[in-house]
């Protein structure tokens, strides 16, 4: 989160005990430099729809090394398991996307995304670990990033992250 608050984490409406964090409350390296990311409206009823989220979304123009990271307090949540869930898209245009995702303590997690990227302009959701809330009084992380190679990676579209109950 941005200045580490929870001022724009909101309860999924669509699902009991789930949450959604607009891109605007994750830390983006590089996030408020317009060479490597634009903020776009999400004016299309259909973007706003398909992607959970309402105001805007972060652009990746290109940057060599990509780090999202976000942390929540774990009063938010009841003690279960929850899955930390991407909400991006791909242009037509993107390219290079080796990409990692951690959750706290969690073990890193290597995603394939071309197949994500082959279906550009399309909405997807990729899982970005899960995390088990044993207390309240904690936080917990999570991000995405690529910072390994000299890779260039750009044209992706970042809504947010769901936090979500695991069943």
């Amino acid at each position: 989160m941005q200045d580490g608050g929870s001022s724009l984490v909101f309860p999924d409406p669509n699902l009991r005990g789930a949450y959604r964090v607009p891109a605007r409350a994750l830390n983006i390296v590089w996030g408020k430099d317009p060479r490597y990311w634009q903020w776009i409206p999400l004016l299309d009823h259909h973007d706003k729809r398909e992607s959970g989220f309402e105001d805007e979304a972060a652009m990746l123009v290109q940057v060599n090394w990509i780090q999202v990271t976000g942390r929540l307090p774990t009063s938010l949540f009841a003690r279960k398991k929850y899955e930390v869930v991407w909400v991006v898209k791909f242009r037509v245009d993107a390219f290079e996307w080796p990409v990692k995702f951690k959750v706290r303590e969690e073990k890193v997690r290597s995603v394939v995304v071309e197949p994500y990227r082959q279906k550009h302009g399309v909405w997807h959701e990729i899982s970005g670990g899960e995390f088990t809330v044993q207390a309240a009084g904690g936080v917990v992380e999570f991000g995405m990033y690529e910072i390994e190679t000299e890779w260039w990676k750009g044209c992706m579209v970042l809504a947010g992250v769901k936090i979500r109950p695991k069943p």
